[in-house]
């Protein structure tokens, strides 16, 4: 058996623009007094996409950035977290373009699920993380700090947000060994509490 091989050449654009997370598929306000399923997912090329579960069709599209053109490899790029719904609002934090943007979007965002706009923002720092949500409040950190963000998910109000003593433990989870669910209370118990401290 013989090999044949061709030179290498290498493109003058790299880029990673896929998904690095699942998508939701959820039942949101259709805009017209009803609900609709969509399944809405954020891409690292900067846009969030919404399509009819049905036919695949587009519902709509929000670019949060334009897509790079330049030369550079997108594996860090906008939608690296995964995007949370809840209160009748998408709600994802962003992460950075490689090379960043000249100008960032603020890195928590909330989308209304008619049409993708904007219904509040608020400037975190760039973060990889996923929303938490319960009881119409979302949580999330950031990638440069120990701080946890706490958010109405509704209004964009903030609470009181926690550092993390060095001491902490990663695990959050109860004196039993079982992990809590994301009820009201206990994230607002999350929000009082140190980042990465266990629930009680």
């Amino acid at each position: 058996m013989r090999f044949r091989h061709w030179p290498c050449v290498a493109p003058s654009f790299h880029h990673d623009f896929g998904f690095l997370n699942g998508p939701l598929v959820v039942h949101a306000d259709d805009g017209l007094g009803g609900t609709r399923e969509l399944v809405v997912s954020g891409s690292k090329d900067g846009s969030l996409y919404a399509r009819d579960p049905s036919n695949g069709s587009e519902v709509w599209t929000r670019a949060v950035a334009p897509k790079p053109v330049t030369p550079a490899f997108a594996g860090f790029g906008l939608f690296n977290g995964g995007v949370g719904f809840v209160a009748n609002h998408f709600v994802a934090p962003l992460n950075d373009f490689v090379p960043t943007l000249t100008s960032s979007p603020e890195h928590l965002m909330a989308f209304n699920p008619v049409d993708g706009s904007t219904t509040w923002q608020n400037e975190i720092g760039a973060s990889w993380g996923s929303i938490g949500a319960g009881g119409g409040l979302v949580v999330v950190g950031t990638n440069a700090t120990n701080v946890l963000y706490v958010y109405d998910a509704t209004s964009g109000t903030a609470s009181p947000r926690s550092r993390c003593p060095t001491s902490c433990r990663l695990a959050r989870r109860s004196s039993t060994g079982r992990s809590r669910s994301a009820t009201a209370s206990s994230v607002r118990r999350v929000a009082r509490m140190p980042l990465g401290c266990p629930l009680r």
